[in-house]
């Protein structure tokens, strides 16, 4: 692992406050609309704190969003010091398992959490009704992903909860995808959004209470599995009581990497019935984590990808041309797919 160094923390601070927004990805092209974003506090019906966030096509700008509004914008807490979420975020960007990164210097880390994102806080939306992507994330997570499905016509509503660990197996996903059903009847509600056009989004762990509400309800049209483990005997899918695959209506796009491949069981992807479209990803230098805020920091903003960062950086841009084509169109085509990044698969 290439040292974080003193010269490298001043080209970071240099490009954090720079006009260009954080999307280094050269490829990933935003859409025609800007974007605006407002986090919203909430409590359910058990007085338990909710974080929702919602990016939408904007009618004009404002203050713009830097990483750091993003990260602060998912605290449960309205008492918490900034710092609580802003710690958080750094001790996950360090997890060993994630990249092996060595700490962060705290100078280097100012830099990368004053990223300028694209989004406009509380800026006005435009005018019109604009389909739904429901998703189980705070909102420090997939920023670069939610304010690009926005400029592209899209409201994305995030929400984010506490959860303590549970021992039955069978009720590991419940208080999720209930939060998840709080939060697409919280949304159904509002003027701005064309009910008849809700995705619901999941990457890792999300697409669990994604996965179950596409078989509760079917106002979930269409479902995007971005490499989350739900055909994978190690989340216990088929253990939970709202786990009725004859119930799934809903399309399905699953982008996979290979290590994800080595996990899932087909038996469990075999079984439903709904329209699937499987893409995977092929060159094993794809990780879990470059979908995620912290894998851009780490290829975009610390430069610790390597020579690895060219192909992340294509197959994250790639995998969101996909993702749209199929909220567009409610499917992916083969022509859609470059096939020198990813094999195709559809089973109707």
């Amino acid at each position: 692992m290439i040292p974080v160094t003193r010269c490298s923390a001043l080209f970071l601070l240099m490009f954090a406050f720079s006009k260009a927004p954080a999307q280094q990805l050269s490829t990933l092209k935003p859409g025609p609309y800007k974007v605006g974003f407002r986090a919203i506090h909430q409590f359910d019906g058990q007085g338990r704190p909710l974080a929702i966030g919602v990016w939408y096509p904007a009618a004009s700008t404002g203050k713009g969003m830097a990483l750091k509004d993003y990260i602060i914008a998912g605290s449960l807490s309205a008492e918490a010091a900034d710092s609580v979420s802003t710690n958080e975020f750094k001790r996950i960007l360090e997890l060993p398992f994630l990249y092996h990164l060595d700490k962060v210097p705290a100078d280097v880390y100012r830099g990368l959490i004053s990223m300028p994102l694209r989004g406009f806080k509380n800026a006005a939306m435009r005018k019109g009704k604009f389909p739904l992507i429901i998703t189980l994330a705070a909102p420090d997570a997939y920023p670069v992903t939610f304010e690009y499905f926005a400029s592209h016509g899209f409201v994305v509503a995030s929400i984010v909860n506490k959860y303590d660990d549970v021992q039955n197996d069978s009720l590991i996903w419940t208080k999720p995808t209930n939060d998840l059903a709080y939060l697409l009847k919280y949304m159904t509600g509002q003027a701005y959004v064309d009910t008849n056009r809700i995705a619901a989004f999941g990457h890792g762990g999300g697409i669990q209470p994604a996965f179950y509400l596409a078989m509760r309800t079917p106002k979930i049209k269409l479902l995007v599995n971005l490499d989350g483990g739900v055909f994978s005997d190690r989340s216990k899918t088929t253990l939970s009581p709202d786990y009725k695959p004859a119930q799934l209506r809903a399309s399905l796009l699953y982008i996979s990497t290979q290590a994800q491949k080595g996990y899932d069981d087909p038996r469990q992807w075999n079984i439903l019935r709904n329209s699937r479209f499987k893409v995977l990803v092929r060159s094993e230098e794809v990780r879990h984590h470059d979908f995620t805020m912290w894998g851009i920091l780490v290829a975009e903003g610390l430069h610790q990808r390597g020579e690895s960062a060219k192909i992340v950086e294509d197959v994250f841009a790639n995998v969101h041309t996909m993702i749209l084509q199929f909220l567009n169109k409610g499917k992916l085509a083969e022509s859609g797919v470059d096939q020198n990044y990813f094999e195709y698969s559809a089973a109707d």
